[in-house]
């Protein structure tokens, strides 16, 4: 049963640019960390706040680089 999902993902990965599915990497665990707050009620406090947006400023400032140095 975990093999198929594996074998899937293999096979679509080598299809993508690594820029894409290195996103796509960072989309899972925030969409697991989302279900935590809003969902379960996970604690989330002021370095929490700091942390999750400079990861993604960091993942924005990557995605949008190569825009605009063209």
């Amino acid at each position: 049963m975990t093999a198929l999902p594996l074998l899937w993902f293999t096979h679509a990965a080598r299809r993508l640019k690594f820029s894409v599915l290195g996103f796509f990497q960072y989309l899972s665990p925030s969409c697991q960390f989302l279900l935590a707050v809003f969902a379960f009620g996970e604690h989330f406090g002021p370095a929490h706040y700091v942390t999750f947006a400079c990861i993604w400023t960091a993942i924005a400032i990557f995605t949008l680089a190569p825009r605009l140095t063209r």
